[in-house]
């Protein structure tokens, strides 16, 4: 999660900078449409991003803090789809900002190496089921 910023950026320009920084180091990203839903209706998450080495992480955007606005919000049912799918080992955060220095290593990261990122950059949300390296059941 990004430091709050003095200018006010929207999910969209938020959205843009990290689908560039993904596309930059050779990630394939793929915006889920708002009407495509999993089977209990709930959206599902922003982006799928894959690596060129068949990594993929999915993304939900939210609008990063500033000192005028607050982080954006994540839904119930966002939560719960987003838990879910930690539980299952699938790998999946919520971003605030763009992950640049990240995405350059993550070049030769493993698939847990990516995993345990998205788990600490979801630290700062106190509903996130993930301790240290184990997951809360």
């Amino acid at each position: 999660m990004t430091a709050p910023t003095a200018v006010p950026v929207t999910e969209a320009q938020a959205e843009a900078a990290v689908v560039d920084y993904f596309r930059l180091f050779g990630w394939e990203v793929r915006r889920v449409r708002e009407d495509f839903h999993n089977k209990d209706g709930h959206g599902l998450p922003d982006l799928l991003c894959t690596s060129q080495h068949g990594m993929q992480i999915w993304c939900e955007m939210k609008r990063p803090p500033s000192r005028v606005n607050p982080r954006g919000r994540v839904r119930k049912a966002q939560k719960a789809l987003l838990i879910e799918w930690r539980k299952r080992g699938v790998t999946c955060c919520v971003m605030d900002g763009v992950p640049a220095r990240a995405l350059h290593e993550s070049v030769g990261w493993s698939a847990t190496m990516t995993l345990e990122w998205c788990d600490r950059q979801m630290t700062g949300y106190e509903w996130w089921p993930v301790t240290g390296k184990r997951v809360r059941t």
